[in-house]
């Protein structure tokens, strides 16, 4: 029998004989569970293609984290588990409740390609409950599912983005029957607080483990529930049906007709009677939009409550996404001499040479870029994990235990019920031998590499068998600590906050400075840079370096040789002739590190500034002409930076002076001057007089002062780049020539306060100064 309204036919999918029902009355919604329910399109001349849907989930899962006891029955991997789970029966969005997970974050399943943002309590606390929101990710990719917010160890949501409308996806966990009533009522507060939050205009979706029994009264509160509740109504139901009424809200889970076994989601382990305690509940304006609301007691992973699924019209939002602008090469062909020669043919056959510095550097650039399109495949990145290398042998495994499992449902026999007890163990027993082996494995292979003293490749192997990568929230505090969910704010808050921190600036009254010209010092080369310059640049520029803006890796530079030589001479030709260098270079790419406290923060991240690689051939050429000028410069106290000294002496000096301090019973004045952001503070004007004190070149000083002169950066975060921003003080983060320059700065600041202090004994390191005063020590040696 199929009832037709507005032209969409809904066909009521077939019961038997036993099971008949007709005549609920308007406003029944009817599902057998089964799995062929579908809306088609009646006879109609302007066909209307049918609203796409999302599925819906809510599942007490008892935890998310492996047990570490070895008599545990609790199969191992348990995020991967449940992502495979909720996979098989396609669901796009679900809650997740009691994952004993501490603090926020997302976990990433890339196997299964789901995300689990989840929400916990605080680290010092015991991780009693937990919720978490699973999510396919590329819902979250395309900003899909946005706007993450963690309440507490109880409660979270997300919004979810359709054509013209927004809803609010709630996972809640309510405290059980005999917590407390003060505990209760402040779930339920929190909650009404959530759900107050959201505009009238938008729609809401509750799911989770409340731990309430609503009953089957449909008459007393016609308005929270439908005519087919089950059992009987607890003082945790009469909550939740008070909260439903009060915020015009239907439990969704009682408005189907369906067998008892579709609907219930609990066992008591002592009556062992069914319950309902996890719910789907949404406005009830909104109950037109549900499909279908049904127990799926075949999903896994060993925990006392079955998944709940809900399907819901959803007018998906499509959403363009930006597509990245930079591909990372495999460079493992340029390795071998074959790569090596073919990339360089590739780029020989396309090098021209053109009329001025930046045209010339454009072509470079572009031949760079066109030769490993043509010789280099893309990079993909690859986190080596036990559970995904080992899938099929483990997907064997599951399947003897789901067999097991669906035998025991259909045929509760003691007999089916030991036997899937069975199964279960041998399971948990399969997979701890599986995960066991694959890290004896990776063990030996790190060790391979430890005593060939391989770091790379061992640091390589460290770094890629993390198994789930687990992030921050992609949310970040404004200055006035107001939370940001839209990417663009938050590379705009990015994007402000090293502005700030890259530019400190400092009044200095360079004519109150009286700078005395060196004595004695050799003339620096200033010529044009030879070929054996070229090469001995591109020898140290290091390997296995992130590529700046160009996109151009040292390996690409040292595979082109000869070329990659002929090139740089004649760029080079035309920076010394023109004294000015590439835009490109002139520009950093910021990546920010975390550093430690809350990760929403953006002063606990510091910053990578990434520079174009060909850029640093220059500033390696000048570094190594300016070393041995320094040499003669600086005072034997600075070890800081220079080749063959240590900090480590000054360490054992300065505690040297303090125990003979100490045995003479003498007094000793000891002052630290900590310089706070020292490379980003150093005033560019002082720099550049200095360097003409030290009779610096013209055009290496000119080259310099350019180097320093409209310098920009942006913040990369994931896949997006921030606006560009100008960089106005102190010397480039992540330049070779940035250590050299700045104790060659506070070698001269030191030299200026001697001349206005006490003589004594000084030792100094990069930023930070400590200077000496003793009268009257006498040590005894």
């Amino acid at each position: 029998m199929n009832s037709t309204t507005e032209g969409i036919e809904i066909p009521q999918v077939g019961r038997s004989n036993s099971e008949s029902h007709t005549g609920q009355g308007p406003g029944c919604l009817m599902d057998s569970g089964g799995d062929n329910y579908s809306i088609k399109i009646a006879e109609n001349p302007k066909k209307k293609k049918p609203s796409q849907k999302l599925k819906f989930a809510t599942w007490n899962v008892k935890t998310l984290l492996d047990s570490k006891s070895a008599t545990t029955i609790t199969t191992p991997r348990r995020t991967a588990l449940i992502a495979k789970e909720l996979n098989r029966y396609n669901i796009d969005i679900a809650a997740i409740q009691e994952t004993h997970m501490k603090e926020n974050g997302q976990l990433v399943e890339t196997g299964e390609g789901y995300t689990y943002i989840y929400s916990g309590c605080k680290p010092d606390e015991e991780n009693y409950y937990g919720v978490a929101i699973c999510v396919k990710t590329k819902l979250l990719s395309d900003n899909t599912v946005s706007k993450p917010v963690c309440v507490n160890d109880r409660l979270m949501h997300v919004n979810i983005t359709e054509k013209g409308n927004t809803t609010t996806f709630i996972c809640c966990y309510a405290p059980t029957l005999n917590s407390p009533e003060q505990q209760k009522t402040k779930f339920y507060e929190e909650l009404k607080n959530v759900v107050n939050s959201v505009p009238k205009k938008e729609k809401i979706i509750i799911a989770g483990d409340l731990n309430a029994r609503v009953g089957t009264n449909c008459n007393e509160w016609k308005e929270a529930m439908g005519k087919h509740g089950i059992g009987k109504e607890n003082a945790n139901g009469s909550m939740l049906l008070e909260f439903c009424t009060e915020m015009s809200l239907r439990i969704v889970n009682t408005l189907f007709y369906q067998k008892s076994k579709y609907k219930t989601t609990w066992k008591h382990p002592r009556s062992h009677e069914w319950h309902i305690l996890d719910y789907f509940i949404v406005k009830a304006r909104d109950v037109k939009s549900v499909l279908r609301c049904r127990s799926m007691r075949g999903a896994d992973c060993d925990t006392d409550h079955n998944m709940v699924r809900c399907e819901i019209k959803w007018d998906v939002q499509k959403f363009h996404k930006t597509k990245s602008t930079t591909t990372k090469f495999n460079l493992e062909p340029l390795k071998t001499p074959e790569g090596r020669l073919k990339f360089e043919n590739a780029l020989k056959n396309s090098y021209e040479a053109k009329e001025n510095m930046e045209l010339q550097w454009t072509n470079i650039k572009t031949c760079f870029i066109n030769a490993a399109n043509s010789t280099l495949a893309k990079k993909k990145e690859r986190q080596r994990d036990w559970f995904d290398e080992n899938s099929r042998q483990i997907e064997n495994i599951l399947r003897t235990k789901k067999s097991a499992l669906v035998i025991k449902l259909n045929n509760p026999t003691k007999e089916n019920v030991t036997a899937y007890k069975k199964a279960r163990a041998h399971c948990q027993k399969s997979m701890r031998e599986i995960k066991e082996k694959w890290w004896c494995n990776r063990t030996i292979e790190m060790q391979r590499y430890m005593d060939t003293n391989d770091t790379y490749n061992l640091y390589k192997c460290i770094h890629s068998v993390t198994g789930p990568i687990i992030k921050p929230l992609n949310i970040v505090e404004s200055s006035e600590g107001k939370p940001l969910y839209n990417k663009d704010e938050r590379l705009e808050r990015w994007a402000h906050h090293f502005e700030n921190v890259y530019n400190q600036f400092n009044e200095v009254d360079l004519a109150a400075i009286n700078m005395d010209q060196e004595d004695n010092i050799e003339d620096m080369a200033d010529t044009i840079p030879s070929e054996d310059e070229i090469n001995s640049a591109l020898l140290d520029i290091k390997n296995n370096k992130s590529a700046g803006l160009d996109n151009i890796n040292a390996e690409m530079l040292k595979a082109g040789e000869i070329t990659t030589t002929k090139m740089f001479q004649e760029l080079l030709s035309k920076i010394w002739e023109e004294k000015k260098l590439p835009k490109d270079w002139k520009e950093a790419l910021i990546v920010p590190i975390f550093k430690k406290g809350k990760k929403s923060i953006c002063d606990n991240y510091r910053g990578i500034s990434l520079l174009s690689v060909a850029g640093k051939v220059i500033s390696r050429i000048i570094y190594n002409r300016l070393t041995p000028l320094m040499e003669k410069i600086l005072s034997d106290t600075q070890c800081g930076f220079r080749k063959n000294k240590s900090t480590t002496d000054m360490i054992f000096s300065a505690r040297q002076l303090v125990e003979k301090t100490m045995e003479q019973k003498s007094s000793l004045c000891i002052a630290f001057v900590d310089l706070t952001k020292a490379f980003d503070s150093v005033s560019r004007r002082m720099l550049f007089k200095i360097l003409e004190s030290v009779k610096c070149p013209p055009t290496t000083l000119a080259l310099l002062t350019d180097m320093h002169s409209e310098t920009s950066s942006s913040v990369k975060i994931e896949d997006q780049t921030s606006p560009r921003f100008e960089v106005q003080t102190g010397v480039r983060q992540g330049c070779v020539l940035a250590p050299v320059l700045f104790i060659l700065y506070i070698h001269y600041i030191l030299k200026i306060v001697r001349t206005q202090c006490k003589s004594g004994i000084t030792i100094t390191y990069r930023s930070d100064s400590n200077m000496f005063c003793r009268r009257n020590l006498k040590a005894k040696t």
